[in-house]
């Protein structure tokens, strides 16, 4: 499997700090779970924070699109 190295390192850096940042002050985990095949990985990243708004979910993957108030995070292009 081929993948750009720098870039998933960005982006799995960016997926653990949006759960450490909804998990908050609040003790939390981050679970982390991945399976591999010889055609591709699947990863998934979950955490005890509150979850993201269901109004919001159909948006989640729009390039841009954020929770968060405007200024506060960043986007990589896969």
């Amino acid at each position: 499997m081929k993948c750009d190295s720098i870039k998933m390192e960005v982006v799995f850096g960016n997926i653990i700090l949006n759960s450490v940042q909804a998990i908050g002050d609040d003790p939390g985990k981050i679970y982390v779970r991945y399976v591999v095949t010889s055609d591709y990985v699947i990863i998934e990243v979950a955490d005890s924070g509150p979850g993201i708004p269901p109004e919001s979910l159909d948006r989640v993957f729009d390039p841009l699109f954020t929770t968060k108030q405007r200024g506060t995070g960043w986007t990589v292009k896969l």
